[in-house]
């Protein structure tokens, strides 16, 4: 088992079960019990236990951490998976004494059935033995050493670092409700409902009130008026009050909360004389389509990675695709000759599980060139349509020559750090940083640059992935506030007319509309304002 770092795979505003800890460990149901006798807090004690995520990264960060000096005399250190692991009497095994009397011993680790070592000395060996003799557990050696489960538990350094733990079950109930989102939604959804039980010092949703709604509203929209690490923005704001709003809606429906006041949703209502006060949200930064071309002619082709990373930031460009979908493409999900991408929503890295086709953008010549590079030099090396178009670092190394059978198969990325990283190299040169999302806003920018009709700007939108053109039109491609007083100064300066107007303008010329037509004296006025009479009728 390769050597890996527990607390990474669980996420702190979480809760588990004990059989998603163990699936997520590749360990087994006693594993995780003797996690609980070693010190890890279960929420509560009701059987079958649930951890927070909060108590099971602390729990890990702890057993990486301490040594041998630490441990307890029925306690062994893996030196494979880093954990500390308490196995029974029975599963200690003697190998040899030391001269100086000093007992070998070893046990093998639960997690990753690693064999450990530890020496003990004599006294600690007889207990040993003595407990195996007996069938007695290890921990009545020295159970008079109480401090052990203290230094496993949160240190409360701050009010960031406290973890309430009373309403836990009902949120994993909420989380197994919220499993048709995507992850990062229900992250988001968590963050907010976490917030509201820091805000109310861990009350159980039972007990909830309006007035607590309430007060927990006002405190977000002061928040945003606020200058430091506590202030939040205009849309965290928004986002915060949507996301406990749903929560307390489904938290109503639930048995034993029906009696709550069923008006608590409507008290997450935001005013909009206050919120007019909060500060605006930060700018989105992206570039224009011509930066973005000169970024991608900057970027360094000398090695396959480096290709790999210029055809990633091509791809994003020619398809809109989120960062994630990019990172999970296929290459059955693009067809060059027809200029048609597919989002597949079945491989779990689109958004909500969405699936769309879409055709590419029409972006300068290089974008499509450098991918289409990237396809066929992927091609010579026996890529077919069930592979990854962006394979990990390992599956290039693996079929690195050309033709070679039996050929490994490409494994698509497993997260979006390559996509991020190779936004991060195009905008080296630049002096803003951008990140994938932002060519989405440069696409979006460019459709209303572009499109001259509803119908054109619908299909645009929808090749984005949206369903709603007012996504498109409320959040994707802001002018930005030199662009806007350009545009506004352009307004003032060039007063031309409409075409419908110049198409007025050419028939009242040509003598093709008489005095009793609709568009006559709308003709006419516009007529005498360009040669210089306004006023003459």
């Amino acid at each position: 088992m390769a050597k890996r770092n527990m607390k990474r795979l669980f996420k702190a505003n979480r809760v588990y079960s004990v059989k998603q800890v163990c699936e997520i460990c590749s360990v087994t149901q006693n594993t995780v019990l003797g996690w609980v006798k070693a010190g890890l807090h279960p929420s509560d004690h009701i059987k079958p236990y649930m951890f927070q995520g909060s108590m099971l990264k602390a729990f890990f960060d702890v057993q990486s951490k301490r040594n041998s000096k630490t441990l307890r005399i029925g306690e062994f250190k893996c030196f494979s998976c880093r954990g500390v692991f308490w196995p029974t009497a029975e599963a200690i095994e003697y190998m040899f004494s030391t001269n100086n009397g000093n007992a070998l011993v070893r046990a093998y680790c639960d997690s990753c059935k690693t064999c450990a070592t530890k020496f003990l000395n004599a006294t600690q060996w007889d207990s040993v033995q003595k407990c195996k003799n007996t069938g007695a557990s290890l921990d009545t050696i020295d159970e008079g050493e109480a401090d052990f489960k203290a230094k496993t538990g949160i240190i409360q350094t701050s009010s960031e670092n406290i973890f309430y733990y009373s309403n836990d079950r009902l949120l994993h109930g909420y989380i197994v409700f919220m499993g048709k989102y995507a992850t990062k939604t229900i992250d988001a959804h968590l963050i907010a409902i976490r917030d509201f039980e820091r805000f109310s010092k861990g009350v159980a949703f039972k007990q909830i009130t309006p007035q607590l709604v309430a007060q927990y509203r006002e405190d977000l929209i002061q928040r945003g008026s606020e200058v430091g690490e506590d202030a939040i923005g205009n849309s965290a704001i928004r986002h915060r009050a949507s996301q406990l709003r749903l929560f307390l809606t489904w938290l109503l429906k639930q048995k034993g909360y029906r009696s709550l006041d069923q008006t608590l949703p409507e008290y997450l209502d935001l005013p909009k004389a206050q919120m007019a006060k909060v500060k605006p949200a930060k700018e989105k930064v992206y570039p224009t389509l011509s930066e973005a071309e000169e970024m991608l002619r900057s970027m360094p082709k000398a090695t396959q990675l480096d290709r790999r990373q210029r055809s990633v930031f091509a791809c994003a460009f020619l398809t809109g695709l989120r960062a994630n979908a990019l990172a999970g493409l296929r290459h059955r999900d693009v067809d060059l000759h027809k200029s048609i991408f597919v989002q597949d929503g079945t491989n779990g890295r689109a958004k909500n599980g969405k699936s769309y086709r879409g055709r590419f953008f029409p972006v300068p010549e290089i974008f499509l060139s450098v991918f289409t590079e990237w396809v066929n030099e992927m091609e010579t090396f026996g890529a077919n349509r069930d592979d990854a178009v962006f394979p990990t670092k390992q599956s290039l190394i693996q079929n690195r020559s050309p033709g070679v059978q039996p050929r490994k198969p490409f494994e698509p990325l497993k997260g979006a750090d390559v996509v991020r990283q190779a936004f991060a190299v195009a905008s080296k040169n630049t002096k803003d940083s951008y990140h994938p999302h932002s060519a989405r806003h440069c696409l979006a920018a460019l459709g209303f640059e572009k499109c001259r009709s509803e119908k054109e700007v619908k299909a645009w939108s929808q090749c984005l992935g949206h369903e709603d053109i007012k996504i498109t039109l409320r959040h994707y491609g802001q002018l930005k506030e030199e662009t806007r007083f350009e545009v506004m100064e352009g307004i003032e300066m060039n007063r031309g007319e409409t075409d419908d107007e110049k198409d007025l303008l050419l028939k009242f010329a040509l003598h093709e509309l008489h005095a009793s037509d609709p568009g006559y004296e709308k003709a006419k006025a516009l007529y005498n304002t360009r040669i210089g009479r306004p006023g003459d009728r």
